[in-house]
C-alpha cells in the first residue's frame, strides 16, 4: 500500500510508536487517531501527540485565516451597500431640494383660476390687431368688441390698484358687449370678492363655471374662435376650475351647490311688463278716451242742418228747440 510512518507520542509519560500506513486509509486512521486523542484528553490522560499538535496548529491557523478573510470580505460588502444607501439618500435629498425650489417657480408661472395675471392675460390678448381684423367684416360686432375691450381694459386697471368699486362697474359694462366670455364673469367675481361681498362673488364664480362648461362643450361656435385666441387655446378646464372655486367658496362657507348664478332674465322680466302695461295703456285709450273723442267731435262738427244732443248724442233738426229722441232742451 505504502511506506509506514512512526508518530510518537506520550500517554501520562510513556513513550510508544504508532505505525500507520500512508495512502488511502491515512485519512481514516487519522479520524479514528483524533477521535481517541480527543476522547483521553477530554479524560484527562494528557495526551499530546507531537504530530497531531503540529496538524491542529496548522489547521487552526488556515482557519483563522480563511475566517479573517470571510470577514474581512462581509465587511467589505457591508460597506459598500452602506456607501451605495448613503449615495440615493444624497441624491433624494438632492432631488426633495430641486423640487422644493422649482415647485412654487412652476405654480407662480402657471397660477390657478383665481390668480390676478390671468386677467392681464386675456386683456392683452384681446387687444390684438388679429382680432380687430376678424372682426372688420362686421363692423357692428367690431364696435361690441371694441366697446367690451375698453372697459374691460379698465377693469383690469382698477383692479390692479385694488379699486375694487370701480372694477365691478367696469367689468359689468364690458359684460354688456359679450356675455358669452366666461372671463367676464370670473373679473366680476374676483371684484366682488375684493369688495368683500362674498355673495354675488359667488353668484358670478357659479355663472363662470356655467359658461366655462359651454365653451368646453362647443356650444358658442360664434365666440369660440375669439374666445380660444384670447386663451391661447389653454382654456382652463371646468373640473379644475369647480374644484379650485368651491374649495375657496368653502372657505367663506358658502356650498357652491346652492348659490344661483348670476342671469339677465330680470330684464327681459322688466321688458315684457312693460310690454304688458303699455297694451293696458293703450287697451284703456281705445275704450274710454276714444269714444269720447269721437262724441266731442260728433256734437262740435254735426251735419248741415242739423245739431247734436249732448245728452243722448242724436242729431235734430235746426228748426227743433228739442232733442227728438230724449226731449232735451237745444243748449
Amino acid at each position: 500500500m505504502g511506506e509506514k510512518q512512526k508518530v510518537n507520542f506520550n500517554v501520562s509519560g510513556f513513550d510508544g510508536m504508532f505505525e500507520h500506513r500512508s495512502g488511502g486509509a491515512e485519512a481514516l486512521i487519522n479520524i479514528l487517531y483524533s477521535v481517541t486523542l480527543l476522547l483521553l484528553d477530554n479524560n484527562g490522560l494528557g495526551v499530546r501527540p507531537r504530530r497531531a499538535e503540529h496538524a491542529s496548529k496548522a489547521a487552526v491557523s488556515s482557519r483563522l485565516s480563511l475566517f479573517n478573510s470571510t470577514k474581512r470580505l462581509r465587511r467589505c460588502k457591508i460597506q459598500r451597500k452602506r456607501n451605495s444607501m448613503a449615495v440615493k439618500y444624497r441624491l433624494i435629498v438632492l432631488a426633495g431640494l430641486v423640487i422644493g425650489l422649482l415647485l412654487p417657480v412652476v405654480a407662480a408661472g402657471a397660477g390657478g383660476v383665481l390668480d390676478g395675471k390671468r386677467l392681464s392675460e386675456y386683456a392683452a390678448r384681446a387687444d390684438s390687431q388679429e382680432i380687430v381684423g376678424k372682426l372688420s367684416g362686421n363692423p357692428r360686432v367690431a364696435g361690441d368688441f371694441r366697446n367690451f375691450l375698453r372697459y374691460f381694459a379698465l377693469g383690469v386697471e382698477y383692479y390692479k390698484i385694488k379699486e375694487y368699486g370701480h372694477s365691478t362697474d367696469a367689468f359689468l359694462r364690458s359684460r354688456e358687449y359679450w356675455p358669452e366670455f366666461f372671463g367676464v364673469d370670473l373679473a366680476i367675481a374676483m371684484a366682488f370678492d375684493g369688495r368683500g361681498d362674498a355673495a354675488n362673488a359667488a353668484r358670478f364664480y357659479k355663472s363662470y363655471l356655467l359658461k366655462l362648461k359651454k365653451f368646453r362643450e362647443g356650444e358658442y361656435r360664434i365666440s369660440a374662435p375669439i374666445i380660444s385666441f384670447i386663451t391661447e387655446g389653454k382654456a382652463e378646464k371646468y373640473d379644475d376650475a369647480e374644484k379650485e372655486i368651491r374649495e375657496h367658496l368653502k372657505a367663506k362657507g358658502i356650498d357652491l351647490d346652492k348659490v344661483r348664478p348670476f342671469s339677465d332674465s330680470w330684464k327681459y322680466v322688466f321688458i315684457c311688463i312693460l310690454t304688458f302695461a303699455a297694451l293696458a295703456v293703450c287697451t284703456a285709450l281705445y275704450k274710454t278716451i276714444w269714444p269720447a273723442l269721437k262724441r266731442w267731435h260728433r256734437i262740435h262738427n254735426p251735419p248741415e242742418g242739423f245739431w247734436v244732443c249732448r245728452k243722448c248724442g242724436a242729431r235734430s233738426p235746426v228748426l227743433s228747440n228739442s232733442c227728438v229722441e230724449c226731449m232735451r232742451p237745444r243748449g
